[in-house]
């Protein structure tokens, strides 16, 4: 006799050699789930509670969390379009003064353009400052480490962000003549 062979002690015909590890389970009935037996927790009806004590957390870190993020401002020389813009240049928010109604549609959305472009080269200034001044704490001369980040990083440089407000400025004392 051959351990698996046709006349083999073990009657399953399935040949793979693990039926003696089946100890005889009982089949699994499918539709009868062992959590059957626990009883319901949930009540039939859930009542909300529109006053949770829950509201003066939710408010306080709202503003707490809009009150952490760095921000920069530029604003045209008029005081009608102010753009406010994050440290990585994307525009966060543009207020608009009520006077900009005299202004055509192509006006204000150059206006806008500009003045984004302003604040987004004055936040990625900051950050140019900030990576300079960790290099050279960490030991690097400060011309190299300007060098490097004005190489290798793309914000914009203080003198930039200057050029650019300078601009701005420019560009309405033109139009004022």
């Amino acid at each position: 006799m051959t351990p698996h062979g046709p006349d083999d002690w073990d009657d399953a015909d399935d040949g793979n050699g693990l039926d003696a590890l089946d100890f005889d389970t009982p089949a699994l009935d499918d539709d009868a789930s062992g959590l059957d037996a626990l009883p319901d927790y949930a009540p039939d009806d859930v009542e909300e509670d529109e006053d949770d004590d829950f509201g003066a957390i939710d408010t306080e870190t709202s503003v707490e969390d809009e009150d952490q993020i760095p921000v920069v401002q530029a604003v045209n020389p008029p005081g009608t379009v102010a753009v406010t813009a994050y440290l990585n240049g994307s525009v966060a928010q543009v207020d608009l003064d009520p006077r900009v109604t005299t202004l055509t549609e192509a006006q204000l959305a150059d206006e806008i353009r500009v003045v984004a472009g302003v604040a987004a080269k004055r936040a990625t200034a900051v950050v140019h400052i900030g990576v300079v001044n960790m290099l050279v704490e960490q030991g690097m001369d400060f011309r190299e480490a300007r060098d490097f980040v004005g190489t290798n990083m793309p914000f914009a440089t203080p003198e930039q962000a200057g050029e650019a407000e300078l601009a701005l400025i420019a560009r309405h004392s033109d139009q004022a003549h």
